[in-house]
């Protein structure tokens, strides 16, 4: 009994934390057919000053801003971290289709960041 039990806690203490986890990469796969956007994302209320009652994930293309919908502003990591959507905006690549004031993705991914050379 003992056995299975400290079987049962190894078990969850393996496979709760990946329920919890936040992919910082990306959501869906990229459609080879269609062409991939690269766009500014970022909380739509914090960052774009959309009247919005909850931060929600956005993004801004050519000075046109659109929420998204399809994948969330927590999907990415915490959205008021340090570097979060509600406190920075990110470059990322999406795919999908604009509807109204919505656009609707089937691929999204966040752009590294590349680092700064000092005395540049």
């Amino acid at each position: 009994m003992k056995l299975k039990m400290a079987i049962i806690v190894a078990m969850l203490l393996c496979t709760v934390p990946a329920l919890f986890a936040q992919s910082n990469q990306g959501y869906g796969k990229p459609n080879k057919r269609k062409p991939i956007l690269e766009v500014e994302a970022g909380c739509g209320m914090c960052m774009f000053g959309l009247k919005d009652k909850d931060c929600m994930l956005a993004i801004r293309k050519d000075d046109k801003v659109l929420h998204v919908k399809g994948t969330d502003i927590d999907d990415h990591g915490d959205a008021h971290g340090d570097d979060g959507f509600c406190n920075a905006t990110h470059r990322a690549r999406v795919q999908g289709q604009a509807k109204g004031d919505t656009f609707v993705v089937t691929y999204f991914e966040l752009i590294p960041k590349t680092a700064k050379r000092k005395g540049k």
